[in-house]
């Protein structure tokens, strides 16, 4: 059986979920409640502090050359 659309999106206000049209492209996508307090909490507490951590082992590319520089130990490849 297929799941039709109208279903589909009914089920996603169900569940918390609404649809949201971005301005600059004019597409749509349903989000949830990622504003509220305690998921911006998580956000500021526990995954921004892991990412800043994480981001030192990130390599990144610049230059048209696409030099990979090693942000760990300050090295270029």
């Amino acid at each position: 059986k297929n799941v039709f659309l109208a279903k589909a999106q009914s089920w996603m206000v169900a569940i918390g979920y609404h649809w949201m049209i971005e301005k600059v492209t004019n597409c749509g996508q349903y989000v949830d409640g990622h504003g509220q307090p305690d998921v911006v909490n998580y956000r500021k507490e526990v995954f921004l502090p892991h990412w800043t951590f994480y981001k030192t082992y990130i390599s990144r590319f610049h230059d048209e050359c696409l030099q990979i520089s090693l942000m760990q130990t300050g090295t270029a490849l």
